[in-house]
């Protein structure tokens, strides 16, 4: 019987977000394919779970992908988890799940923190209707090629960047996690907001939060 790969959610910042079924869940499996395994560890040792871990990231995602879908299909049960939030939105857990479809493997989702929708939940601007771009390319002109694209955009952008590209956008939220301490358990989350009533200047406004996460 083949096994089941289960996205599990994770923390981005406070330990107490996450929940019981993802606790749980990570201790029953059979392995957890983790982003970052040093960065994991601390979070199973918090929670005394004694799971195994194997490494699973940007660098070897496909072919790693195609080594878990073979221990899924002798029946392992596994957990996929990200440094923090949601696996699946922009990490490695994507080619993950596009290979376990296309086998036919049992994927199911354990709901939990999501860094975009934080973000934009406390901006204060639009949550109706918005627009994820997630991280910008690193390569300049194809940086300036999507911005290019979002000139227009209407909705409200949240993107996932610690760089400032205020210039051209006129209304978008830019994600930022810093760990603070050698524990990794302090975080401190910003959710930098830019509107035309800054005058587009690059500042930031009130609803920034900055409140350290226990």
């Amino acid at each position: 019987m083949e096994g089941t790969l289960y996205l599990c959610a994770t923390p981005i910042g406070n330990l107490d977000d996450i929940t019981f079924r993802v606790l749980e869940t990570l201790k029953q499996v059979d392995l957890i394919a983790a982003e970052d395994t040093r960065h994991s560890i601390k979070l199973l040792n918090h929670f005394d779970i004694h799971t195994p871990m194997t490494s699973y990231h940007e660098y070897n995602k496909v072919e790693k992908a195609r080594v878990l879908v073979e221990k899924l299909k002798s029946g392992m049960n596994i957990a996929c988890i990200t440094d923090a939030g949601t696996p699946g939105i922009s990490d490695p857990g994507e080619e993950l799940v596009r290979q376990c479809c296309e086998a036919g493997i049992k994927v199911t989702a354990l709901p939990g923190a999501v860094a975009c929708v934080t973000a934009l939940i406390i901006s204060g601007l639009p949550t109706r209707r918005f627009c994820f771009e997630a991280f910008l390319p690193t390569d300049k002109k194809e940086h300036q090629r999507v911005l290019a694209e979002l000139q227009n955009e209407t909705r409200t952008i949240v993107l996932y960047e610690a760089i400032p590209v205020w210039s051209g956008l006129s209304k978008y939220i830019i994600y930022k996690s810093n760990v603070e301490g050698a524990a990794g358990t302090r975080v401190a989350d910003k959710a930098i907001v830019r509107s035309p009533a800054l005058n587009r200047r690059p500042v930031n406004p009130g609803c920034h939060n900055t409140n350290p996460l226990r």
